[in-house]
């Protein structure tokens, strides 16, 4: 694989030069979920988009089934309240093990998103396996270009290729 061209509707016709490789252990999901938190620009408050068709592409989901995406808007503050997160969480229908980590992890996507000058933070799939435990399977991280000078370690990732 490695050198081989990827194609995608995010890399254009084109595509891209395949460079690095990550390979992730196997889970056994039994349900796949999309959450994202964003900078919303027009209402200048932070979206968290929730919904029940993860691992596919959300644009797609958006197109021929936007009922199943849930958008909650938050005020900008020191931090994400408890019940807002069970607004961003509720369509996931979780049980209450999978509840308290749901809480850990948005507190901790709010405050990256603030404190790292993210614009967008994308987990898909998140999953609940056989075994109902909630875990990230794959997450992409934007970062506002405008402050990227005030995070040199975030710069540092940065694959130019």
């Amino acid at each position: 694989m490695m050198g081989k061209i990827l194609v995608t509707h995010q890399t254009g016709p084109n595509g891209r030069k395949v460079k690095r490789l990550y390979i992730e252990e196997a889970s056994e999901i039994h349900k796949e979920f999309y959450l994202s938190c964003l900078v919303d620009r027009q209402s200048s408050k932070i979206a968290f988009i929730s919904s029940t068709e993860g691992g596919m592409d959300i644009e797609k989901v958006a197109i021929e089934k936007p009922s199943k995406i849930v958008t909650t808007k938050v005020d900008l503050k020191s931090e994400i309240t408890k019940e807002e997160i069970e607004k961003i969480i509720l369509p996931f229908q979780l049980n209450d093990d999978q509840k308290k980590v749901a809480s850990k992890l948005l507190k901790a996507l709010y405050k990256i998103l603030i404190q790292k000058d993210a614009s967008l933070i994308e987990i898909n799939p998140l999953i609940i396996t056989k075994s109902d435990e909630l875990i990230c399977l794959d997450a992409k991280m934007n970062f506002d270009d405008n402050a990227i000078f005030r995070r040199p370690d975030i710069l540092e990732l940065r694959d130019l290729s």
